[in-house]
């Protein structure tokens, strides 16, 4: 859907503008878990886990910011309901 398209194109260049390189909203918590696992693997604690808790905190706010400038839940919201509608034929 084109307005899908549009949101997470303006999503992107709202986080990249926040100092991230993401392409899509699920990006973040994929490249958050694999600096975690790397973290926890490599028997990383205390200061390093809280340096990505805070990382996490602040991504996730960042998201969240660009989520909503990028009107992204309305865009995924009215393709899907245009999805449904025409699976119901209406």
């Amino acid at each position: 859907d084109a307005r899908v398209t549009a949101a997470i194109a303006e999503w992107s260049a709202c986080m990249a503008e926040r100092g991230y390189s993401y392409a899509t909203p699920e990006d973040p918590a994929a490249e958050l878990g694999d600096r975690f696992s790397q973290l926890t693997e490599s028997g990383a604690s205390g200061p390093a886990l809280t340096d990505m808790q805070a990382d996490e905190k602040a991504t996730a706010l960042d998201d969240r910011e660009c989520t909503v400038e990028a009107e992204l839940e309305e865009a995924l919201e009215a393709a899907y309901l245009d999805a449904a509608e025409q699976v119901a034929g209406r």
